[in-house]
C-alpha cells in the first residue's frame, strides 16, 4: 500500500493578527518612555515598587525565550523584548534615586554590582537562547509559572497606592498601553499560536490588573503627594 500523505504545512498567521501584533510589539518600545523620562525630570522614584519592574524583567526574559524555543514568530512576543528593556532602565533609575546625593560612594558601588548582574543576565539568557531545544521543557514550566506570577506583582503596588492614596510618580501611559496591548494579544494568541490556556489567562489577568492600576491613578492622581517612598520602593511587562 501507498505510504499515507504527509499533512499538509501549517497555514501561515492571519495577516490582520500578525500586522496587529507588531503594532503591540512597536507600541510597547515607547510606552516605558513617559515613566522614564518623569524619574529623570523629578528625580524621584516615589511610590514605585522596585519588585514591579523587577518581576517585569524576568518574566518578560522567561516569555521571550518560551516562544524562542518553540520557534514562535517575533510579531508573536516582540513586546516582551521592549518591556525587558525598558523596565531594566527604570530598576536602574530606582537603585540610583533611592540612594542619597550625599552617598555617592554608595551609589558608586551600587552601579558596578548592577553592572556585573547585568552581565550575568545576559550571558545566561544568551546561553539558553543558543540551545532552546535544551531548555523547551524547563521554559514552559517557568512559563506555566511566570504568566501568573507577573501579575500577582503588581499587587503590591496596587495595594500600596491605595494605602497611601497616592501613585507617586507612577505614570499612566505605560499600564494604559499594557491594558490595549494585553487585549489585543487576546485575539492574536488565539489567532496564531491556538487556545493557549496559559497565555491567554495570563493576558485576561493583565488586562485586569494593568486597568486596575489606570483607574488608582485617575483617581489618586498621577504624580500625588503621599510622603516619602515605600520602604521597599523609596521602587517589573
Amino acid at each position: 500500500p501507498a505510504p499515507p500523505a504527509p499533512p499538509p504545512p501549517p497555514a501561515p498567521p492571519p495577516r490582520v493578527a500578525s500586522a496587529a501584533g507588531l503594532a503591540v510589539s512597536f507600541g510597547a518600545a515607547v510606552s516605558r518612555l513617559p515613566q522614564i523620562v518623569r524619574i529623570l525630570q523629578r528625580q524621584s522614584v516615589d511610590g514605585l515598587s522596585p519588585s514591579l519592574f523587577a518581576s517585569d524583567v524576568a518574566c518578560n526574559t522567561v516569555t521571550a525565550l518560551w516562544h524562542h524555543a518553540h520557534g514562535f514568530p517575533v510579531d508573536t512576543y516582540g513586546e516582551t523584548l521592549a518591556f525587558v528593556a525598558q523596565s531594566a532602565c527604570v530598576l536602574a533609575l530606582q537603585a540610583w534615586y533611592a540612594t542619597p546625593a550625599s552617598m555617592r560612594p554608595l551609589r558608586t558601588r551600587g552601579a558596578a554590582f548592577a553592572a556585573m548582574a547585568t552581565a550575568a543576565y545576559l550571558s545566561l539568557v544568551r546561553h539558553v537562547a543558543k540551545h532552546p531545544r535544551r531548555f523547551r521543557g524547563v521554559l514552559t514550566v517557568l512559563q506555566s509559572v511566570v504568566a501568573l506570577l507577573l501579575q500577582v506583582s503588581r499587587w503590591p503596588q496596587i495595594a500600596a497606592n491605595h494605602r497611601r492614596q497616592s501613585c507617586g510618580t507612577l505614570h499612566m501611559v505605560p499600564w494604559l498601553a499594557n491594558a490595549i496591548g494585553s487585549a489585543v494579544r487576546l485575539y492574536t494568541t488565539r489567532a496564531q499560536l491556538g487556545s493557549n490556556r496559559v497565555l491567554l489567562a495570563g493576558f485576561g489577568l493583565s488586562v485586569a490588573t494593568n486597568l486596575t492600576l489606570c483607574m488608582q491613578i485617575a483617581v489618586y492622581g498621577e504624580g500625588g503627594g503621599g510622603g516619602g517612598g515605600e520602604g521597599d520602593g523609596g521602587g517589573g511587562g
